[in-house]
């Protein structure tokens, strides 16, 4: 990967798009009987050039979970040919389905593929990988680049799993210290009961 250099630069337009979707999402919930979760020790957000994210949800036992995968980008930096992750998984608990592509990654022809794999112990491993196609000059997509798709147990008891991955960038690690990238961990917490929330923006 090209040396990434801090940059002054703004945001672009779909990076604002993609902090009012989540916004959103926190607020009026996920489809397919799951809904946003917000933890109480979320680490406020850095500002740094390009941040993969790993959305939180809530489900019930029993049931199916999508868990998206963003990404952003600041204009003016470095462009972005693959990106890399993977992460472990208590495999007890969650059931690895299927990755599916987004508007945005079918635009640019975004090339990936999930693989998925045994850990240390009972926990399964799932490596996904993003790539631009070789001779095209569409820039790497900036918000919801992918789904993951997995299945809860049941019984399962109430608990939270914290999606937080390992990344790559062209080939280079996204260090936890890293002043140009970062990568914002998701969650998926397990409840018995079913949250209904409340839509902000239909019910003011």
């Amino acid at each position: 990967m090209r040396k990434m250099i801090a940059r002054p630069g703004r945001l672009r337009p779909v990076r604002l798009m993609l902090a009012s979707f989540t916004a959103f999402m926190l607020v009026c919930g996920a489809a397919r009987g799951q809904d946003a979760y917000s933890p109480d020790d979320a680490p406020p957000p850095r500002e740094t050039d390009y941040t993969l994210s790993i959305s939180k949800v809530f489900v019930q036992p029993g049931n199916e979970v999508s868990v998206m995968v963003l990404f952003a980008q600041k204009s003016g930096t470095a462009p972005v040919k693959k990106l890399r992750a993977r992460f472990p998984f208590p495999g007890k608990v969650l059931s690895y389905l299927r990755m599916e592509d987004a508007y945005l990654s079918r635009r640019v022809k975004l090339q990936m593929k999930a693989a998925g794999g045994q850990a240390a112990g009972d926990e399964q491993m799932l490596e996904i990988n993003f790539e631009m196609p070789a001779g095209g000059d569409a820039a790497f997509p900036s918000g919801q680049i992918a789904t993951l798709f997995f299945k809860v147990a049941d019984p399962a008891p109430d608990q939270v799993i914290r999606i937080n991955p390992e990344a790559w960038i062209d080939d280079q690690p996204i260090l936890p210290d890293s002043p140009q990238a970062q990568v914002e961990y998701g969650l998926v917490k397990i409840t018995q009961e079913p949250v209904v929330v409340g839509c902000f923006f239909f019910t003011h």
